[in-house]
């Protein structure tokens, strides 16, 4: 509905195209958008009182073009009691559509998330087999330069609400010489200007931009 790039997919200029073909279009992403639904607030209610709301058959929008990828395959879920049959239609040309059963969509969704599940719990038994580093706790008023040097693990308490883990033995002396070195000669590095976002929100708000490739590429 709001489509940087396809000014025909605004929500104002898409209402009036479908209605040229008898088909009625309602914004819904607030009930039942990604957010909505990332959040926790969409229940099976809301979604069956928005496909009662409607004279079948409806057709849900999403952004992502691999349904297996879109929040869309959780809001099936929610009402996935036979009262429903789902497919989803995708792009397979510039021209062509195709229909995918939901239950191979679903079989996708299952293997990719399963094998992310599955390394998350192979981490967290690593974890815990791991001994946990008893750190002494450093107020900010009791900071010492000598404590860098001492070789022990330490919790560095700043005094903007902050914290700063310390392991100076997490790796060797010429690992952590190598791991600099590495990084001047790989990656180049840009001072901030004057009223251009510092490089994080280049990340989020510009990622598309020939400024944001030449912050990070190495070379």
């Amino acid at each position: 509905p709001t489509s940087g790039r396809e000014k025909d997919l605004f929500k104002e200029s898409l209402k009036k195209g479908l209605k040229r073909y008898g088909i009625g279009y309602v914004y819904a992403g607030d009930r039942v958008g990604e957010d909505p639904v990332l959040d926790g607030n969409v229940t099976s209610l809301v979604v069956k009182g928005l496909l009662a709301s409607c004279n079948a058959p409806v057709c849900l929008f999403g952004h992502m073009h691999e349904p297996e990828k879109c929040h869309r395959i959780q809001l099936i879920d929610l009402v996935a009691d036979g009262a429903y049959d789902f497919v989803h239609i995708v792009w397979e040309t510039a021209h062509k559509a195709k229909y995918i059963d939901h239950a191979a969509v679903k079989q996708i969704f299952e293997t990719r998330t399963g094998f992310f599940q599955q390394q998350h719990q192979e981490l967290l038994a690593m974890q815990a087999k791991r001994p946990k580093p008893k750190l002494t706790i450093v107020e900010w008023s009791d900071f010492d330069e000598e404590l860098l040097w001492d070789g022990k693990d330490y919790c560095f308490r700043l005094p903007f609400d902050t914290e700063v883990l310390w392991f100076p033995t997490w790796m060797s002396l010429d690992e952590a010489h190598q791991l600099k070195a590495t990084v001047q000669s790989r990656i180049r590095f840009f001072s901030r200007r004057a009223g251009v976002p510092a490089a994080h929100g280049w990340c989020t708000r510009y990622h598309n931009t020939a400024w944001h490739a030449q912050c990070f590429r190495p070379f």
